[in-house]
């Protein structure tokens, strides 16, 4: 199979796992992604834009995980069914631990997220024209990770910014 061939049926498989969701599907799609970012650097080199892609598409990945964790601490029995055989104290401890353990996860997984948008963020900025959509849409998306975090003075910044270049006379 052609290198073009091969990347594009990666990233075609990566987009079905990363739509299927939750449920160990994330995981999957994380793995494949991530090879996808590795054969992108080894076939394309470390500053083609098909490396950025699977750089963005790997931190679309990370930031769901995230999200799916937080979406796990409002779970009403967060605890599972091996705790209610817990005396309340001991309940309450695995509790405790459980929550902190997904939060845990989930800011991990916005940290690696952000990360990876920053990296294509600069490949982008580096290969493309100011006011590019690619970088907007990467802008975009590194607020929405702002705005899940509760980092809204950063998410807003960013957003004005895209609103500034969309409003450039000759770019659109």
């Amino acid at each position: 199979m052609k290198p073009l061939e091969k990347w594009k049926e990666l990233i075609a498989r990566v987009a079905a796992l990363y739509q299927q969701g939750g449920k160990g599907w994330y995981v999957e799609a994380a793995n494949l992604a991530k090879e996808a970012l590795q054969f992108a650097e080894k076939v394309f080199g470390a500053d083609h834009m098909y490396v950025a892609e699977a750089q963005e598409n790997l931190a679309l990945i990370y930031h769901s995980q995230g999200r799916y964790a937080e979406t796990l601490l409002s779970e009403p029995n967060l605890e599972g069914t091996e705790a209610r055989t817990l005396s309340p104290g001991q309940a309450e401890l695995e509790k405790s631990l459980n929550v902190l353990v997904l939060r845990n996860l989930a800011d991990r997984k916005y940290s690696e997220a952000e990360s990876l948008f920053r990296r294509a963020l600069a490949m982008k900025e580096k290969n493309l024209v100011p006011g590019h959509p690619s970088i907007s849409k990467c802008l975009g998306n590194i607020a929405e990770l702002y705005c899940t975090e509760g980092k809204y003075a950063e998410a807003e910044s960013l957003f004005k910014s895209i609103r500034l270049q969309r409003s450039r006379p000759g770019e659109q």
